[in-house]
């Protein structure tokens, strides 16, 4: 037995482009580490989402503290989710940020800290369209 929600196939989740024609979230990244059931993907992209906003608040916090190393240690794990859920833009940006975490560079830091945050706009509003 199934409950009727489940039973009843949903579509797949498609990527939106953003501004520039390119794709904040590109879900084949996601499906190619847990498959392609739309309610687990759905349910990946929510858990990323809310874990996202924890994350890059705590790396803005760290960077307006001009704390290097522990703005350089959220971003490593906001990469990680980001990169895994195909939110490719946004895991690079937080590699360059983790980069010059290592390298003591606030400075660094404080140029890519808006990036980040624009970027991760970009795949809120892909995620908005995605999970809708």
């Amino acid at each position: 037995w199934l409950p009727v929600a489940a039973s009843v196939p949903q579509p797949r989740p498609q990527e939106v482009p953003d501004a520039h024609g390119a794709k904040a979230v590109d879900v084949s990244v996601l499906e190619g580490y847990i498959g392609n059931d739309p309610a687990v993907v759905r349910e990946f992209l929510r858990d990323f989402r809310t874990g996202a906003t924890g994350m890059a608040l705590k790396l803005k916090i760290a960077c307006v503290a001009r704390d290097a190393m522990l703005a350089g240690e959220q971003a490593h794990k906001l990469m990680s989710s980001a990169r895994a859920v195909g939110a490719l833009r946004l895991g690079e940006l937080c590699a360059q940020m983790a980069a010059a975490g290592k390298a003591g560079d606030a400075e660094t830091q404080a140029a890519l800290s808006p990036l980040i945050e624009q970027e991760l706009g970009a795949v809120n509003t892909c995620l908005d369209s995605l999970l809708a």
